[in-house]
């Protein structure tokens, strides 16, 4: 099996420990492009490894995302209570191995993560992050920035606003389009947690991007309840938009947070992106009331809570 138990890592010297993490990464860089399930495998086994060295517990399946809803110094302070738990030896042992074999891990993480099975994409996506997370691997940023996989990544959430918006009809024929579209913008969240990378998503237009993408128009009506069947596999639409904004005012929270509000390009960029879908936060901030279910409330708090930070620059003179 390629699952570890933290018990079975616990018990085995440290030898042991990079043996298997060694083992895995170049299993990765061996194996090729041909099978797309021994990837899967392999990229799961990453994860699962990293998640022991770092010392997180997985999320539950049931457990909601609220790394979308609250401020980055909430989760700040969460994960540093979380690290408390992790063996800064590990830690500097797997940022050894990563260190040896240069860039032909991220490299290949990143060229599946552009490419490939969409079950490829997000398992890729999932390790970057990870990585990114990790003491000492801010390299990986300038390396996925200059070898154009940014860029690509980017790109790739304009053309996909059709797919996503097929997401919320009805009946969608299925939901791959929204789970890579939430693997990316994970990633590039994390990516945004550091001054540099947030620099680099400024640069390369990501609030732009968000900005000219339809899905986030498509608000469901509030008057319409929207009803699932216990049984379904598809949740609400409302659930479903919603999975697709939070992770964008989430992603413009980060930018803001890590650089400042008084970085003059972010608040500009993120009133113009605010501006851009107006008619459908004023509907939001309209019909905000205590009846609201959850979700809304979630979505009125996450709304209000990107223009205060934003507001407390004077915006009128930088539009003009």
């Amino acid at each position: 099996s390629l699952y570890i138990s933290q018990e079975q890592i616990s018990s085995s010297p440290k030898s042991n420990l990079k043996y298997i993490f060694r083992d895995i990464i170049e299993w990765i860089i061996v194996s090729g492009v041909g099978s797309q399930k021994l990837r899967m495998n392999l990229y799961a086994a990453l994860l699962n490894f990293i998640y022991i060295v770092k010392g997180e517990e997985k999320p539950a399946v049931d457990e909601p995302k609220e790394d979308f809803y609250v401020s980055r110094l909430d989760r700040t302070i969460m994960r540093r209570n979380q690290d408390q738990s992790g063996d800064d030896d590990e830690i500097d042992m797997a940022v050894e191995i990563l260190q040896s074999f240069g860039d032909k891990l991220i490299d290949i993480l990143c060229h599946d993560c552009t490419g490939g099975h969409d079950v490829v994409k997000m398992l890729a996506l999932a390790c970057i992050d990870l990585l990114l997370d990790i003491d000492n691997m801010t390299q990986f940023i300038h390396f996925i920035a200059t070898r154009g996989y940014l860029a690509h990544i980017i790109d790739s959430l304009l053309k996909t606003d059709q797919k996503l918006c097929r997401v919320l009809d009805n009946q969608p024929e299925n939901l791959k389009a929204l789970y890579v579209y939430e693997s990316k913008m994970a990633m590039l969240s994390r990516f945004a947690g550091s001054y540099v990378g947030a620099e680099l998503l400024l640069e390369h237009r990501v609030i732009g991007i968000l900005s000219q993408m339809k899905v986030f128009d498509l608000h469901p009506d509030f008057q319409v309840a929207t009803f699932t069947s216990e049984s379904s596999f598809i949740p609400p639409i409302d659930t479903r938009y919603q999975q697709i904004l939070f992770p964008a005012l989430n992603l413009c929270d980060v930018i803001l947070l890590t650089l400042g509000p008084e970085n003059q390009s972010v608040v500009t960029q993120i009133t113009h992106f605010l501006l851009s879908h107006a008619d459908i936060i004023e509907i939001v901030l309209r019909a905000g009331t205590p009846a609201m279910n959850s979700g809304l409330l979630q979505e009125l708090a996450a709304i209000t809570g990107l223009i205060a930070r934003v507001a407390n620059q004077n915006i009128s003179d930088m539009i003009d």
